[in-house]
């Protein structure tokens, strides 16, 4: 459900302003409404910088520590942020320069090692040292006879060679190149990058060092900025009244901490407090308050938006049918099992924040073994294969009647979503807005209704067919002509025409989408199934190497299985809910999260 707000406006003189507002800090339930004021260049470049220091505590959070690793010194968090910084693109300057020097020492290795003075001794006598190329194909024996010329290698088809001769010779060698002599050794270059290498490594120690107790130091910074800032951001969303002498601060407030709120303002200096009932058009911001079970889906609805001031909050509708599309598509008993385990071993190790994500895949892990079980599939083994177990078979779930079993579950969820539909209107537009989806409701329901008495009893067959022309007729009437009582009533038959074209194609598509759940339990079946062939059926019949074999095939088979089976039950029943349940419930969205100006430090 969502919290009902009440809208505070406080007027507060000039001289009490900073009291109160520190104040209203400390008390934190109180969310500023914002005047579309442009924020300031300091003020987005300090939530950038917010960022920014979130981001290298995450980095040093995942740094490894050795045994002995020191511990950080740097006890100001602006100063232990701007040397990570620093250490960083120092780091990166030395990747670089091993790069570059990498490079050199390529081009320099087919000249082998020299000394550079030596050859600067010949310069100083009137000699001087070509540096020759030249495929090796193409070089000619003749030039050995003719110049003092020394072979130095033959490498990947081309022959690195020099000749040494007087400075006023002109060496002259057809199809060879001459190139410029390498600047710097082998050996050079080599210590050059032994020295960046050290570099890093002293950076990176370093980095071990201040992630072994600086991460709290820069939690702390990030924090008493966000401080800072969320008193910039109220002072820049008061208005000023009376030229000034008295200050506006308007704000949400959530009626369970409303009392709160007025009690902190009776022992201030606020110098009118007036209280506003709120109305969908205002947008309040949205805090959500649903129970422990519900509570666990949230973050899954926040990813597609939070429900409009107004709306229902359609998590505790939603989230059971999400755990059963889970448990669907994952569809196997074992893979189900192996995830409740390790869950429940991980999440007491989790930090208190990431605990309810751990919860969450326990209670979806779960129904994965519900459904595996119903399908007789255990690490892609149909447990009904083997003899002893044939005697289920009788208790299992065929194919035919899991695909049914989809499109019923889909069929469910699509009408669910309209009978929500309707109470999302009454509380929204009135009740008399409502009789083309209750008519579009009867219409389903009581098809489905009439073909299942049929096929129970042909004989009453005649009774549910009166029945249910009586409800079609009654629906009729919703859909043609009372869709909007506030309409011309042939301008309502023409808009239930075209509402009939929309609903009919839009029906059948959003049953058919459901197919998936049916198609995604099966091929993590028959994934896991084939894993299981190749395993026992190709490795080698030698002993010992070839459980080993079946042992790797299996473990990397699974795993993978079990990580496309993760993705795709998760990525699914999303689109499902957010597709086909959303739309059939109306759903508009667009709310905005309720943030509370509070102290953060």
């Amino acid at each position: 459900m969502i919290i009902p707000m009440i809208k505070y406006s406080f007027l507060i003189h000039y001289t009490d302003y900073a009291r109160v507002l520190d104040d209203l800090k400390q008390l934190g339930v109180l969310h500023i409404i914002e005047h579309d004021k442009e924020p300031s260049a300091s003020l987005l470049e300090g939530y950038r910088k917010i960022k920014e220091i979130n981001l290298v505590a995450r980095q040093l959070g995942n740094v490894k520590l050795s045994d002995n690793a020191p511990t950080n010194h740097i006890a100001d968090g602006a100063e232990l942020f701007e040397t990570y910084q620093q250490n960083k693109q120092a780091a990166e300057y030395e990747k670089q320069k091993i790069s570059h020097l990498q490079k050199e020492l390529k081009q320099v290795q087919p000249w082998g090692y020299f000394d550079r003075d030596n050859i600067t001794r010949l310069t100083d006598v009137g000699l001087k040292v070509c540096f020759y190329t030249v495929p090796i194909r193409q070089f000619n024996d003749k030039w050995t006879e003719d110049n003092a010329l020394e072979i130095i290698s033959d490498f990947e088809g081309t022959r690195y060679f020099v000749v040494i001769a007087s400075r006023f010779h002109a060496v002259e060698l057809p199809d060879a190149e001459e190139v410029r002599m390498p600047e710097r050794s082998i050996d050079e270059l080599s210590q050059l990058i032994d020295n960046a290498t050290a570099e890093i490594t002293r950076l990176k120690a370093q980095e071990e060092q201040m992630a072994n107790g600086g991460i709290e130091v820069l939690k702390r910074f990030a924090a008493s900025m966000q401080d800072s800032l969320a008193s910039t951001h109220a002072e820049l969303n008061t208005l000023d009244e009376a030229d000034g002498q008295v200050k506006l601060v308007e704000g949400w407030v959530p009626t369970n901490k409303e009392q709160e709120l007025i009690n902190l303002v009776e022992s201030s200096d606020v110098l009118s407090l007036r209280g506003e009932k709120t109305s969908p058009a205002d947008k309040p911001p949205i805090l959500l308050k649903n129970n422990r079970f519900s509570k666990l889906f949230e973050p899954i609805g926040k990813l597609y938006s939070l429900p409009g001031y107004g709306e229902m909050d359609l998590t505790p509708f939603f989230a059971p049918f999400f755990m059963m599309f889970f448990g669907f598509c994952f569809g196997d008993a074992g893979y189900g099992l192996m995830l409740v385990i390790a869950a429940l071993i991980v999440r007491p190790r989790l930090k208190e924040e990431f605990k309810p994500l751990a919860t969450l895949m326990i209670w979806l892990s779960l129904a994965a073994v519900v459904f595996g079980s119903l399908t007789g599939t255990l690490f892609g083994a149909k447990l009904t294969d083997f003899k002893a177990l044939e005697g289920l078979k009788a208790y299992m779930v065929s194919d035919q009647q899991m695909f049914n079993l989809a499109l019923g579950l889909g069929l469910i969820q699509i009408v669910f979503g309209m009978i929500v539909r309707v109470f999302n209107i009454i509380r929204q537009n009135g009740f008399s807005q409502t009789f083309s989806t209750i008519g579009w409701i009867l219409v389903i329901v009581s098809s489905i209704a009439m073909a299942i008495m049929d096929k129970v009893d042909p004989a009453k067959g005649w009774m549910a067919g009166t029945l249910h022309l009586i409800l079609l007729s009654i629906a009729g009437l919703g859909i043609f002509i009372f869709n909007d009582p506030k309409r011309n009533v042939f301008i309502n038959i023409g808009a239930g025409l075209w509402d009939s074209y929309n609903m009919v194609t839009g029906v059948a598509g959003d049953v058919l989408s459901y197919i998936r759940l049916f198609a995604l339990g099966l091929s993590s079946g028959i994934l896991g199934m084939v894993f299981n062939q190749l395993a026992f059926n190709l490795t080698p019949d030698i002993p010992v190497l070839g459980q080993i074999v079946t042992a790797l095939i299996l473990i990397f088979g699974h795993s993978l299985n079990i990580f496309m089976s993760l993705l795709g039950s998760f990525v699914h029943p999303m689109r499902l809910t957010f597709v086909e349940f959303y739309k059939n419930a109306g759903f508009a969205g667009g709310g905005k999260a309720y943030t509370p100006f509070k102290k953060f430090s």
